[in-house]
């Protein structure tokens, strides 16, 4: 398995198919046996920094999660932009972090639309519940269930600002940041 072919997996499974035929492949004969090792570190590399990647994004939502000020949708508002329409687009968020004070350095649409994108509906569009699954910790239950009984139970500001706590936005930025990575 060449270098250039993992980098182009767009998922699990692509790799693991690529796992596979590299097994395969060092099962016949005649195989450059010092190539197929270094193409299988580079693949156990590979997957290491996915794995690294995800345990960091996982850190963030449960950092994020773990704030008081933390309430899912008013975060979801907030992205939005004005005028509210129920849904966020990769443009929403590729603005709101445009904006912000700790910017992320050479921030592309792709790059958001990478990470936010398999959230989303058929149209692109990204509603609360795709939201809450791109935020809310994946390994975690009980807070995830703390989150949703705090939004649920104390409603998002009216102040209409469109500024949310200085925390939980250095917080999403640094999930954002995170995924991006």
């Amino acid at each position: 398995v060449a270098l250039p072919a993992l980098q182009s997996a767009t998922s699990g499974l692509e790799i693991y198919a690529m796992m596979k035929q590299a097994n395969y492949v060092q099962t016949r004969p005649n195989v450059d046996r010092q190539a197929l090792s270094h193409d299988k570190k580079v693949l156990i590399t590979f997957i290491k920094a996915l794995a690294d990647g995800e345990i960091d994004c996982e850190r963030e939502r449960q950092h994020l999660s773990e704030m008081v000020a933390f309430l899912p949708a008013e975060v979801f508002r907030d992205l939005q932009g004005s005028p509210l329409k129920g849904y966020i687009t990769v443009r929403d968020v590729h603005s709101w972090l445009s904006d912000q004070p700790h910017q992320l350095p050479r921030l592309l649409l792709q790059d958001v639309a990478a990470f936010v994108l398999p959230y989303c509906d058929s149209h692109n569009e990204l509603h609360f519940e795709g939201f809450l699954r791109m935020i809310l910790p994946k390994d975690d239950a009980s807070l995830n269930a703390r989150v949703l009984k705090r939004n649920a139970t104390r409603p998002p500001s009216d102040s209409g600002d469109g500024f949310l706590a200085r925390e939980v936005a250095c917080g999403l930025c640094r999930l954002f940041e995170a995924e991006i990575d």
